[in-house]
């Protein structure tokens, strides 16, 4: 059986400044809302825009035990569709890495869609479906 690693990570920088506000901030649409369904959510829209970034100095998310079938399935599904095979899957640091690096990218994306005045009306129908898809 495969070995992931004990938690999702991201960057503590963009944590800290992009994370957090989107969470902590009353106009945005994941305020209050659980930060694993942000996280998986800028995961998706880092690996749409291809916009991966590694992890400088790390801080935990989740525990991935912690993590619901549906929330594996997300990452599995991200790692499985960059590495163009399901063998991804027999290596779970690689598998975690690329979604964590996807998502350290992501964050920066949905923060400014968010926070800089460029949420469209499809961006905003995106988030929706994904989240009601990963029922997050």
């Amino acid at each position: 059986m495969t070995e992931f690693p004990r938690y999702i990570r991201m960057d503590r920088t963009q944590y800290n400044d992009l994370l957090e506000p989107i969470v902590k901030e009353r106009k945005s649409p994941f305020y209050k809302l659980p930060r694993t369904g942000v996280y998986l959510v800028s995961a998706a829209l880092g690996y749409k825009n291809k916009a991966s970034k590694k992890i400088q100095s790390s801080i935990d998310v989740r525990l991935f035990t912690q993590l619901s079938k549906e929330e594996k399935w997300a990452i599995f599904s991200i790692a499985i569709s960059e590495a163009g095979t399901t063998d991804i899957l027999l290596n779970g640091d690689k598998t975690v890495q690329i979604v964590e690096e996807y998502a350290n990218g992501g964050v920066q994306i949905l923060y400014d869609k968010l926070f800089k005045g460029d949420l469209s009306y499809k961006l905003e129908n995106e988030i929706i479906k994904i989240i009601e898809k990963a029922k997050i």
